[in-house]
């Protein structure tokens, strides 16, 4: 089990938040600069409250990861341990307590975390090496040795240590089994009752808190704060955006992960007020899905044996209702179906048992009420219908999400295969569809993807519109360019349920008609004179714009876009020209300089002293948190008698490098050890002291040698192929030759493959734009200008706005990174125009230089396709190139 890429960029994001928190020493400053990277803008950041144990929480990282159902939350916190231990813990190894919000979950997740036969574990054990992974009951009796030779995840609830009086829970009690914990530690404050929570603030965990939006009430939130955690990293799928907003620092989209075949998307949904008809249809397309898998199986071995999710209605005392009881007697009477084909799993009864999904004897058709078990996957679930009339609709949303999952994370070859289906009973379709929307985004999609998410037949298309009918607007920006949120108390709780707040977005959406009285406290949500009148003229222009026309996009009609990619030929042999071409050319890393300077690897001798003598002298001394992080845990972690020796080969076990032999990277490592020593007179004490911030110093000088390699490589790559017309000289020379082949290496553009992180919503209504829904282009500046004036030449026949860094994006290779040009688009006569927008203040840059280069490169060396760099708003450029 692999991480995708999306998981590999989020951790990379992370990791890099990290590392600016432990140079800047200010979460708030890294977190803007991340978030500003990421979106144009900064998000506000909420700081971790300080407390009587933890007075420095403000400089702790605490940032939050949003991702949907379905996105592998757990896996992704498992590897962020490694992140957080190689970036930013100044100790081989972490202690994570990982916080869940049920027992339910709780269970899963240790059962997920301590199979070593399942694909998450022996992926995680690869990145991190062994680690151990307690209960609560466990952690009592742990002992400083587990600590100091592995990682070691505690997995517990929050109710476990949050309660006003904490004086009856087990980890806060006096604990003799821990007393080794603190020998030879003097400080009373520190040593307090020897309980685990003490162990907690002295070892200082990593904090993961899993669907962090249940715990985000004001006791969570410092109890957190008083574990005096190292680092607080929540994932969810729904952030926290009215009691205590999380500091998104990076979120996924649900196109994101339908593009990498997580999710079965889209939700076809059919209504009808016959409940006979509507169980008829759904257990009709459960067994053509069956037949369709069968086929599936013959095709590709996968075995998939689709499941019915039925939802039932609840007792009442007042009229005859389809409960679970009576939904199984007519599925078996009416409708012939075996008794062991079908479970009921409620609160009261649960027929489902150990049974798992792939047993033989897992039932096809599932019966519940409400909702079904916490933390309980079905990727096989295909199909839900649900008996629940209009007035309790809403119910909907607690089950929905168990038929969004991908089986084996694979697209399947049957088209019908790789969605989900809705059936209800109701002659209310506004309100189902309202009900499904809601239950995605209560699953982590935000309202602006539903709408492209679900789809309904023909007759119920104006219906579905008509429910999705809202205001989004942009949230304005203070002075320093973070984004201000609206304050959230002047609205009512029926207001709060027709808003949406998205910070790392940007934007607020409202849900239905802005009403005269609704709009009064929009502008009152906004003190500033000059934010409110942005978003009063934004309610006008709103107001005033007429329902767009909703033309069928190309991809919706079933168009695939082919762009050609760049390939390295030798002989007969080709492949795709990437990243790896350029460090396969002829270099030794003995070539790479040894020399760390001051910026390179700071050694502030003041602060290295004030931070140990910090420790038990607090209150006397003003230390950097990360320097007293580093102390406490250096004290606890020293293992005393470095050499040269030593010091080289612990930085060589811990610092990867897959471009030279082990002999090479120690010899090098030896050199960079020797010149800080006799250069800049640090002695092997200090140097193993700060070793953790050496491994992050030297791994960034490996990078910066490996890109010179890449740099040299790709500019003999273009001064080669500069000579591409003398066929003589391309003869007597030996380096590859750059080509295209369209047929067999090409980028597609197709339905359910277009990932993007935020959609369009501004007022200028596009009509060429390949798919429906236009990705990551925000509604003004100049790449909009640029979109605009795509959208409006004739010669254009469709466009697609290129997502940088998401699966099936169009891209081209420089020395530095994949470079993914802002449009790509299809003319009337055929051919392939690629745009890439430049700014005056950017375009004469070494890297923009490089990106236009291997643009011309391309569409010399491609049939039909033209390249155009465009320079601060000269669109005549493009006229031209067509």
């Amino acid at each position: 089990m692999q991480l995708k890429d999306y998981q590999t960029e989020l951790l990379d994001n992370f990791e890099a938040f990290l590392d600016d928190c432990r140079i800047e020493g200010d979460p708030a400053k890294a977190f803007a600069q991340s978030t500003k990277a990421w979106l144009g803008f900064a998000a506000p950041y909420r700081p971790l409250p300080a407390s009587e144990y933890n007075p420095k929480a403000g400089e702790t990282p605490f940032v939050c990861l949003r991702v949907p159902t379905g996105g592998g939350k757990t896996f992704l916190a498992a590897h962020a341990i490694q992140r957080v231990t190689r970036s930013y813990l100044p100790s081989n190894y972490a202690l994570t307590l990982w916080l869940v919000p049920t027992e339910s979950i709780r269970s899963q997740t240790l059962r997920v975390l301590k199979d070593r036969a399942s694909p998450a574990h022996q992926s995680i054990r690869r990145e991190m090496g062994e680690f151990t992974v307690m209960e609560v009951a466990e952690a009592l009796y742990m002992q400083p040795s587990t600590l100091e030779t592995g990682h070691v995840i505690i997995v517990a609830t929050m109710q476990s240590f949050k309660r006003e009086d904490t004086s009856g829970l087990t980890a806060y009690k006096e604990n003799g089994h821990l007393m080794p914990h603190f020998r030879g530690i003097t400080d009373k404050a520190t040593v307090g009752n020897h309980s685990l929570v003490d162990v907690f603030r002295l070892r200082r965990p990593f904090i993961v808190v899993d669907e962090a939006h249940n715990e985000g009430t004001a006791l969570a939130i410092d109890t957190l704060s008083n574990f005096c955690p190292s680092a607080v990293l929540e994932l969810t799928a729904t952030p926290d955006r009215k009691h205590a907003p999380s500091n998104v620092l990076r979120s996924i989209s649900a196109s994101t992960l339908q593009s990498y075949d997580m999710l079965k998307l889209p939700l076809e949904l059919a209504v009808h007020e016959d409940w006979q008809v509507v169980l008829r249809d759904a257990l009709a397309r459960r067994d053509q899905l069956e037949k369709d898998a069968e086929a599936e199986r013959k095709q590709t071995g996968e075995a998939i044996r689709p499941v019915l999710f039925i939802q039932a209605d609840k007792e009442s005392q007042t009229h005859d209702t389809f409960t679970p009881g009576v939904v199984k007697q007519r599925l078996v009477h009416d409708f012939g179906k075996a008794e062991a084909d079908i479970a009921i799993v409620t609160g009261k009864k649960d027929e489902l048992g150990a049974r798992q999904v792939g047993d033989p004897d897992f039932p096809r058709i599932i019966i519940t009420v409400d909702k079904l078990r916490e933390g309980w996957d079905c990727p096989v679930a295909y199909v839900l219908m649900t008996f629940r009339n209009s007035t309790s609709a809403t119910a909907v949303e607690q089950v929905v999400g168990r038929v969004l999952r991908m089986p084996s994370v694979m697209r399947k070859q049957h088209e019908t295969l790789n969605r989900a289906y809705a059936y209800a009973c109701s002659n209310q379709f506004g309100e189902i569809v309202q009900s499904l929307r809601d239950g995605l985004v209560q699953n982590g999609f935000e309202k602006m993807d539903a709408k492209d998410l679900i789809i309904a037949p023909t007759q119920h298309e104006d219906d579905l519109f008509t429910q999705f009918e809202e205001t989004v607007l942009q949230l304005p920006e203070d002075e320093d360019g973070i984004i201000s949120p609206p304050d959230l108390s002047v609205f009512s709780a029926a207001d709060l349920k027709k808003i949406d707040v998205t910070p790392e977005a940007g934007r607020m959406t409202v849900q239905g008609t802005v009403t005269p009285a609704l709009r009064k406290k929009l502008l009152s949500a906004f003190k500033d004179e000059n934010h409110k009148s942005a978003i009063d003229q934004a309610l006008t222009i709103q107001a005033e714009r007429q329902a767009p026309e909703r033309p069928i996009s190309p991809s919706r009609r079933g168009e695939t876009f082919c762009v050609p990619q760049l390939l390295i030929q030798q002989g007969d042999f080709l492949a795709v020209f990437d990243e790896t071409t350029l460090i396969e050319g002829d270099w030794e890393l003995e070539s790479f300089d040894p020399v760390l300077s001051e910026q390179e690897f700071p050694t502030n001798q003041e602060a290295i002293q004030r931070a140990r003598f910090g420790i038990s002298e607090k209150e006397k001394v003003d230390v950097r948190a990360y320097d007293e992080l580093e102390a406490q845990l250096g004290l606890l972690n020293d293992e005393g008698g470095w050499d040269l020796l030593s010091l080289t080969s612990w930085l060589d076990s811990n610092t990867p490098f897959l471009y030279a032999s082990r002999d090479e990277k120690v010899a090098w490592v030896r050199r960079v050890l020797e010149e800080l020593i006799k250069t800049r007179g640090l002695t092997i004490a200090t140097l193993a002291y700060r070793k953790f911030r050496l491994r992050k110093a030297i791994e960034k000088k490996l990078q910066s040698g490996l890109q010179r390699v890449q740099q040299a490589a790709f500019k003999e790559i273009l001064a080669h192929e500069s000579n591409h017309s003398n066929q003589l000289a391309r003869e007597g020379n030996d380096l590859n030759s750059i080509v295209t082949a369209p047929d067999t290496n090409a980028i597609r553009f197709k339905e359910g493959h277009y990932a993007y992180d935020d959609p369009y919503c501004g007022f200028f209504q596009f009509r060429k734009h390949f798919f429906g829904v236009i990705g990551n282009l925000k509604s003004q500046g100049e790449e909009f200008e640029c979109a605009v004036q795509l959208d409006q030449m004739p010669e254009v026949d469709y466009w697609v706005r290129n997502v940088e860094k998401k699966p099936g994006a169009f891209w081209l290779p420089t020395s530095r990174y994949r470079f993914y040009p802002d449009f790509v688009a299809k003319l009337k006569d055929g051919r392939i125009l690629v745009v890439e927008y430049k700014g005056s203040k950017l375009a004469e840059a070494a890297s923009e230089v490089e990106k236009n280069d291997i643009g011309q490169l391309w569409a010399s060396r491609s049939e039909n396709c033209l390249f155009v760099m465009v320079v601060d708003r000269n669109w005549q450029s493009i006229r031209d190139a067509i």
